[in-house]
Parts: C-alpha cells; structure tokens; sequence
C-alpha cells in the first residue's frame, strides 16, 4: 500500500485521539466524511480504491495519512488492508455501498480490532435493494408507490402496452450498486409512453436483470437519514427537501434544505421492520 503522511492538528477536539479508517476516498462523500471527522478532531487514515490519479479524499487537511489499496479483488484487497492497519486504529467507517457489504461480509476478520459502524449483513442486503423495503414499507404500514411486476424480456412489448393506462412510471434498478450506470442521467427513467417503458425496461435489465418499475408520484423529493441502536430505537434522525436535482427533470439532488415533517415517524417506522432480528426472510 502506498503511504502519503499529512501533518496533524494539535487542537483538543472532541473527537482527539480517536484514529479511524475512512474507506472510498476518491468519492464526495468519502470527502465529507474525512472533513467531518478531522474536524471534530479524529486522526483519519483516509483509504481510496484507485490506483492513480487525483483522489478528492487526499486533497483534505484533515487526512493524516493517505494510502491507495493495491489493485485486485476489492473483496480480499479491502479486508487485508483492514486486517494491517487495524491495530493502530480505532474505528472503521466504510462509505460506498460496495465497501459496507465487503465489510459486513468480512466482519469476523475485522471486528477483532476495529470497531465498527456497520448492520447486518442481512438487514443492510434488504435495505440496500429497493424492491425489498418497499415490500418492508407496506408490511410496517407505510405508503409506498404501487409496484408493477417485471416480466422477462420476450413479454416486455406486451407488457408494457398493458401498462399505457398507468403512465407515467418510473424504471430504476432495484440495487445500490450498479457503478456502472451511476451517471446522473442513467440512475432512473421516468417514462411517459409505453414505448419508452419497454426500451428503458430492456436497457436496465442488460445492466441489472428485472429493474423496478412504480408508479411516478408527481411532488417534492424528500432524504431521511437515521441512525438506530442495536435495539432499533433511533438515536438521531435527519429530513431534508430536494431544490433543485440534476437532471432537472428528475435525478440526484444538488442543493436540499433541512426539513421537519410529521412523516418522518413513517420512516422510523419502515426502518424498524428493516433492523428489527428475526428469522430469515423476516428483518
């Protein structure tokens, strides 16, 4: 691994003393949360999964030390890098969806020394795949965009002349980790002919088989972040509303306000069916 110091704060912060491994360096929201850490004091060993070229994450003050993990197998590269800088460490903080499940996988050969800010494997899977807390979301009582079953390939014409009644609707993988169709553009669809429907439906499905497909709620988008105790019980929670989102017609969100809503308990809620032990099938 390719080690790069950086000098240190030698302000008393809440956090001093605390040494922490941040994975996905090269994305934004690796960034943000090196900043936030630093900030609040944390000596972070900031990890990037890229082999060259600029790293947003090694451009922060607030990145101790800065190492590129060799290139290989993610599953096994993450986890021995993990396994070498664990001792001089305290916590881990994985980011990209892809890094929580390798660590969740990987758990038993991290936890031993590094604490670690990760669910379950099985109730991150569910979380993590859309068709799957919709499903949660209706069994906890929650409203959720009616969804429309995905037919193979050779049905689609078909099908999606029988759904012309119900347009406009909205296609999207049902996973979080389609790196590959991540461009803003190319993330969801939302289609307003049935033409449109079957086109977009085959183009994802080549990508990821069976995407989604729901209704289009016309209105505000809204973000809820929690954070939950092993119990279930939220510990912190946060809304935001969407202003403005890329493209304009329907995409990522690039300038959001913070925001309160009775609704938020709908999401505790649906949260709680995700989290909450069970047997398997039930989580």
């Amino acid at each position: 691994m390719k080690r790069r110091p950086a000098r240190s704060s030698g302000k008393t912060l809440p956090l001093s003393g605390v040494r922490a491994i941040v994975t996905d360096a090269e994305t934004r929201l690796g960034l943000y949360v090196i900043r936030s850490l630093g900030r609040a004091g944390c000596r972070v060993t900031a990890l990037a999964n890229q082999a060259s070229g600029p790293v947003i994450g090694f451009s922060s003050r607030y990145a101790a030390e800065r190492i590129r993990l060799p290139q290989g197998d993610y599953w096994e590269t993450l986890p021995a890098a993990l396994e070498e800088l664990g001792p001089g460490h305290d916590l881990l903080m994985p980011i990209s969806a892809f890094s929580i499940t390798v660590v969740a996988t990987s758990r038993d050969r991290i936890e031993p020394l590094l604490k670690l800010f990760v669910p379950e494997l099985h109730a991150f899977k569910l979380a993590s795949d859309k068709r799957s807390t919709t499903e949660a979301g209706r069994m906890a009582g929650v409203p959720v965009p009616e969804t429309f079953p995905s037919p193979e390939p050779s049905e689609v014409m078909d099908w999606a002349e029988g759904l012309r009644d119900r347009l406009p609707l909205v296609v999207k993988f049902s996973d979080e980790e389609r790196a590959e169709a991540w461009a803003p553009s190319e993330r969801y669809r939302i289609v307003r002919s049935h033409q449109d429907l079957a086109r977009e439906y085959l183009r994802m499905h080549e990508i990821a088989a069976y995407p989604l497909v729901q209704e289009y709620v016309d209105g505000d988008g809204f973000g809820f972040f929690t954070v939950m105790d092993p119990r279930g019980e939220p510990v912190g929670s946060f809304c935001h509303r969407r202003l403005r989102e890329y493209p304009i017609s329907g995409g990522p969100s690039t300038l959001c306000e913070s925001y309160h809503d009775p609704a938020r308990r709908l999401c505790v809620r649906e949260e709680d069916a995700i989290l909450l032990p069970g047997p398997p099938g039930r989580a």
